[in-house]
């Protein structure tokens, strides 16, 4: 867990992992601002905070907690690292907002900005998906993913495959809010046009024993999906829509997967395909066995395959086998096409038995190749008869 250290006299700040930092405050103002802005791998942030024009100072707690209270008594906030956890591994925030008394309105508005991310709502579970076992991290149901605008799940070599993985950012959590009594609620969080705004029903307000706990572990970096697939019963293939095309024509030498093993003792063995109309088609390479294997626990785990003629800006699918329910993997809410074949393993061209939008942990990585030098030409001078090399 990082330290909070001082910028300067109104911002502080602290390291996330090894990808990421968090600054506390407004560098721009010579007051402190009640706001929080997480930055990843140096190409994309987000920020968001209290809107106030107060300019009370704030308290540090011996490096590893920032408090800070407006002057009507109304807010409490507290700003905190927080250790790595198995769906948080480089860490996360803790943005604990407390409340003093009942606010003037059932609707909180926070001012958010994101530069270089989108924002993805995760739904609550619908009974057919409980039903079909799919598994939800707690806190995340009502919640955003936030990934990389630009950056997929195709990268030109294992440096910064290793680093941007599926390019997700990291995760927002729903806000739960825990009156003095216990009583819980999960708040209705909503990202647009600049403005993260949180609903709790009025009757939760009004009947709500004060102080209220608004949020803990707020925002987790980390490239983990959400959901666990739960019941994968006679799914054989699965497929998931590269994100971005390559960017030059080449070899792709390995595919990455998040997964567990949840019964046997399967392996990781990959296929790449290519695309007609937006849906996996014609078998371009595939590992039929002695992949890697899975472990008992979730975890990347990456198998290598080859294929030589990877075209730049051409449409691929990455796909990992399941093999019914031996293999469990887990995902985001996007809409993504995952085409799913129970048919058969890895048939050629694709059979397709059911569709999900969902963005699967799973990434490829590819060698470009170098373009080719130039044509030499050569003229020939006919009063001289010789060769000239132009």
């Amino acid at each position: 867990m990082g330290l909070i250290t001082a910028i300067n006299s109104s911002t502080y700040a602290f390291d996330l992992g090894k990808r990421g930092n968090v600054q506390i405050g407004d560098l721009s103002k010579d007051y402190f601002a009640p706001s929080v802005k997480f930055s990843k791998w140096g190409e994309v942030s987000l920020d968001f905070g209290l809107d106030t024009p107060d300019k009370n100072p704030p308290i540090l707690l011996n490096s590893k907690e920032l408090t800070w209270h407006d002057s009507s008594g109304l807010y409490s906030v507290s700003f905190k690292p927080e250790d790595p956890t198995p769906t948080a591994e480089d860490g996360g925030l803790g943005f604990d907002l407390i409340i003093n008394k009942k606010p003037p309105s059932n609707v909180i508005t926070l001012p958010i900005n994101l530069s270089g991310i989108d924002a993805l709502y995760q739904p609550y579970l619908t009974p057919t998906q409980i039903a079909r076992g799919i598994i939800a991290t707690k806190g995340m149901e009502g919640a955003y993913c936030f990934y990389h605008s630009t950056r997929g799940n195709m990268h030109p070599d294992p440096a910064t495959a290793d680093k941007f993985k599926t390019g997700k950012v990291g995760d927002l959590y729903c806000p739960l809010f825990r009156d003095a009594g216990g009583k819980e609620f999960y708040g209705d969080m909503r990202i647009d046009k600049g403005k993260l705004t949180i609903t709790v029903p009025q009757e939760w307000w009004d009947a709500a024993l004060y102080p209220v706990l608004v949020w803990t572990e707020t925002f987790g970096n980390t490239s983990v999906p959400t959901y666990a697939a739960g019941s994968n019963a006679g799914i054989q293939s699965i497929w998931a829509k590269a994100l971005t095309t390559p960017a030059s024509n080449g070899s792709l030498t390995s595919i990455t997967a998040y997964a567990q093993i949840n019964a046997g003792t399967p392996s990781f063995n990959p296929a790449i395909y290519s695309d007609l109309s937006g849906y996996p088609n014609t078998r371009l390479a595939y590992v039929p066995s002695g992949g890697t294997p899975w472990g008992a626990t979730y975890a990347w785990k990456t198998t290598n395959i080859s294929f030589t003629d990877l075209r730049a800006g051409a449409q691929y699918w990455l796909g990992l086998v399941p093999g019914s329910d031996n293999v469990g993997w887990m995902f985001d809410y996007v809409l993504d096409e995952v085409a799913c074949n129970a048919v058969s393993y890895w048939n050629d061209p694709a059979t397709i038995l059911d569709y999900f939008i969902e963005r699967l942990g799973i990434y490829g990585t590819y060698e470009p190749r170098p373009p080719l030098a130039p044509a030499r030409i050569f003229k020939t001078n006919p009063m001289l008869g010789l060769i000239n090399k132009g």
